[in-house]
């Protein structure tokens, strides 16, 4: 068979359907084929990974956690933006770097229930974010001619 300036080839001439671009495609160009449905596979779960962290960014629960039983004193201290030092304060905890303790154990050890250690928890990070509002950085002036 020859292609259309004449020369010889052992490939079948590629027909005019998808299907037979793909055959050739594959035929002739095995790797750059493979490449391509490797790099379509990854565009695919890149996007499905946007859609999912889109919809779960898209709610503000996320903003405002609510203190549970399996946190640390120091999980607290960076999901509320609160100082450590004013977390260890508030709960009489003494942070040791070899062993964490859960707001469940500090609960049981000074006798509480972790409901009653949660309850007051909660409130006063919400006393302290009222105390504390966040730090906005003014706009910049406009300048001349904006």
């Amino acid at each position: 068979m020859s292609d259309p300036e004449g020369r010889l080839s052992d490939h079948p001439a590629p027909d005019s359907t998808v299907g037979g671009f793909a055959r050739h495609m594959w035929h002739d160009h095995r790797l750059g084929t493979l490449a391509f449905l490797a790099a379509l596979v990854l565009v695919g779960l890149f996007t499905l990974r946007l859609m999912l962290f889109s919809m779960h960014y898209r709610d503000g629960d996320w903003r405002n956690p609510v203190p549970e039983a399996w946190m640390t004193p120091a999980f607290v201290a960076h999901a509320w933006h609160v100082p450590r030092p004013q977390v260890y304060r508030f709960l009489n905890y003494r942070a040791r770097p070899d062993h964490a303790l859960t707001l469940s154990d500090i609960a049981e050890k000074q006798g509480l229930s972790e409901d009653q250690l949660l309850a007051r928890l909660n409130i006063w990070l919400l006393q302290w974010k009222l105390d504390h509002p966040p730090v906005v950085a003014p706009e910049p002036p406009l300048g001349e001619g904006q």
